[in-house]
């Protein structure tokens, strides 16, 4: 990247970006809607469980933003056996996060529900949404730590696919698992949760697979388990602390207001959990460009090129912002048939 990147080279490392983000937003939409054929207080239920859950993904994923960005700054500069060595370390830091959610999770997260919530049917079945879906973080996190290295070496195409998998498994699974189809023990709220876990196992192993039998990730010397190095975790934490909190904190407060909510009553509670849904699936393409510029920034700084730095930021801001009309139009002139 000497120059600075046409709008066509933006668009195609940014689709495969919106398709996996699509896809993956597409499971909590389809969890949606499944859970509100079982009833009002699993899907309000799923809500708060779901919520309570992302907030705590969303550290992670901001870890996981600061890590493509390392990575992204080592292609630029050449350095692609160090590229390896930052997605390993994310893969331990991960690791331990993953172990250290899972326990606080369990132990904690009925004690604290149990004081912000008026309805005891929505409780326990938070509760019991959660005790399956906390399971899936571990797996979450992988995936975030796989993004992170395709986004940062540019070669995103491989993200759709493992996306539509694991989209395919979980829709799958949530028919046979909350309703009890194909054999299977009618599980309810419990089967969306799980259903979600193992999808996102899935697209892990998938992930694995792939970068293993495509030898042009062998020059960045992934999954060479290197000693645990401070200096890579300390530059790592030092870009990623503000993401995380940033991340953390709006999704906190979609949290909060939830349970603000949930004091109103079951029904309004599902509503929102309706909205909510169909509102992050039209702020895909908001994130994925976010994902996208993070790391051409971050290349081009690495190649010695920072003048094109403005230019790609706002080349990006008009192709997010030109889409961003289209889906608010649509949104204003069609809502009755997003809903549905």
């Amino acid at each position: 990247m000497l120059k600075t990147p046409s709008y066509r080279q933006i668009w195609i490392i940014s689709y495969p970006i919106i398709l996996s983000l699509l896809a993956q937003n597409i499971i909590g939409v389809v969890d949606t809607a499944f859970l509100g054929r079982v009833g009002e207080v699993e899907l309000g239920a799923s809500a708060i469980g779901g919520l309570f859950y992302h907030a705590i993904f969303m550290l992670g994923f901001g870890f996981g933003t600061g890590a493509q960005i390392l990575m992204a700054r080592r292609k630029g500069e050449g350095l692609f056996s160090q590229i390896g060595k930052i997605f390993d370390h994310t893969l331990y830091i991960f690791a331990a996060f993953s172990l250290a959610i899972i326990i606080f999770t369990l132990w904690l997260s009925p004690m604290f529900l149990g004081k912000f919530m008026s309805s005891e049917a929505v409780y326990h079945a938070s509760v019991r949404y959660l005790d399956f879906r906390i399971w899936g973080i571990m797996f979450a996190f992988t995936n975030v730590a796989f993004r992170a290295y395709y986004v940062g070496i540019a070669k995103t195409g491989l993200l759709g696919w493992s996306a539509g998998i694991m989209a395919v498994v979980n829709i799958i699974l949530d028919y046979a698992m909350i309703f009890g189809n194909w054999g299977f023990s009618e599980m309810g709220i419990e089967g969306a949760a799980l259903a979600s876990v193992i999808a996102e196992g899935v697209s892990v192993v998938f992930f694995v697979v792939a970068t293993l039998l495509n030898r042009s990730n062998q020059k960045y010397h992934i999954f060479h388990l290197p000693r645990f190095d401070r200096e890579i975790v300390r530059r790592t934490w030092n870009i990623s602390v503000f993401i995380m909190l940033q991340n953390f904190v709006s999704l906190s407060a979609w949290f909060l207001f939830f349970l603000i909510i949930e004091q109103t009553g079951e029904r309004p509670l599902a509503i929102s959990n309706i909205i909510r849904s169909l509102y992050l699936l039209l702020m895909i393409h908001v994130w994925s460009f976010s994902a996208s510029v993070n790391s051409l920034v971050s290349t081009a700084i690495g190649e010695g090129n920072s003048n094109a730095v403005f230019p790609i930021i706002h080349k990006v801001n008009k192709m997010g912002m030109t889409i961003s009309l289209v889906i608010i139009a649509i949104a204003i002139f069609i809502p009755e048939t997003l809903l549905r």
